[in-house]
């Protein structure tokens, strides 16, 4: 199976960015790949971040919060529908 993101910008669960994987291994270490390059866009600037898992109609999802130097946010969010649960 091949490993790959697919549609959308992740800036809601309706353009939640998705992750197809086999398996939570490889489907994670695609996010945390994507989110990496996404941090380094902000220069620098991040503060914190927050990870939580959204279940809405029957898909699972991450929203990662990013909280930024100045206070604001940016949120990202990925459908991991497809390895959720597949160790």
């Amino acid at each position: 199976m091949l490993i790959f993101i697919k549609d959308g910008t992740g800036g809601s669960l309706e353009n939640a960015i998705v992750i197809d994987a086999p398996d939570a291994i490889a489907g994670l270490t695609l996010e945390h790949s994507h989110i990496d390059h996404f941090i380094e866009s902000l220069d620098g600037d991040v503060e914190s971040i927050e990870q939580n898992l959204v279940i809405e109609n029957g898909k699972q999802y991450d929203q990662v919060i990013v909280t930024l130097g100045d206070g604001s946010e940016r949120v990202l969010y990925f459908d991991v529908s497809s390895f959720f649960g597949k160790i």
